[in-house]
């Protein structure tokens, strides 16, 4: 079994970031019914979250730690997606 990086899992959380944003569509992701007009709510992060979890502990580390920083910088101002491969080179 392939084992994957911490890089190839903030990679990961990446993609589905812009997923959600450029595919999913964010009202797909919110918790009211109202907004999405009785649709099932999105499990984007739930097939995502089967993907890392097979790719292993190191790649789980690298995935969440993008989604960490997604949610706290959510207090401030939700980043782009993009900075993420921006600072790619400067993650550990």
């Amino acid at each position: 079994m392939q084992r994957f990086t911490e890089a190839d899992g903030r990679q990961l959380a990446i993609d589905m970031l812009l997923e959600i944003r450029d595919r999913v569509g964010v009202d797909e992701c919110v918790l009211e019914d109202s907004v999405r007009d009785g649709r099932p709510q999105s499990d984007v992060l739930a097939r995502y979250m089967r993907s890392v979890r097979d790719a292993g502990e190191a790649a789980e580390a690298g995935f969440v730690a993008v989604l960490m920083d997604f949610v706290g910088s959510a207090f401030e101002a939700t980043p782009d997606p993009e900075s993420y491969e921006e600072r790619e080179g400067q993650l550990h």
